[in-house]
């Protein structure tokens, strides 16, 4: 289930100064306090993202597993199994962005 994409030097160059690579392959020593969803709300154009929410179910489920004596190494490393796009239409219009209907439609949640 891969969404990366490679951007293009012409899209690079079409928005330029505008862009933010916040891809979570950061280094080690860098702490992040925040979600992505947060980050949409605070003015960063789009995020695509596993949905917290589902996440946390699984997470719980696998944590009554544990306490019912299953062992950790026992249990699978699943991917997401729902995702999230955001998309911050404030931030497309004060940047001019032409974001197509089509993929306004696949929004999981507009910001206003």
């Amino acid at each position: 289930m891969g969404i990366m994409r490679i951007l293009t030097p012409g899209f690079m160059a079409r928005y330029a100064g505008r862009l933010l690579n916040i891809h979570p392959s950061l280094p080690y020593d860098t702490v992040i306090d925040y979600k992505l969803e947060d980050l949409v709300e605070r003015g960063v154009l789009m995020g695509v993202c596993a949905d917290s929410y589902a996440q946390g179910q699984d997470a719980g489920a696998k944590a009554i597993k544990i306490l019912k004596g299953a062992k950790p190494a026992s249990l699978s490393i699943d991917k997401p199994k729902t995702s999230m796009v955001i998309l911050n239409m404030q931030t497309a219009q004060k940047g001019k962005f032409a974001i197509p209907d089509d993929f306004i439609k696949t929004v999981t949640r507009k910001i206003e």
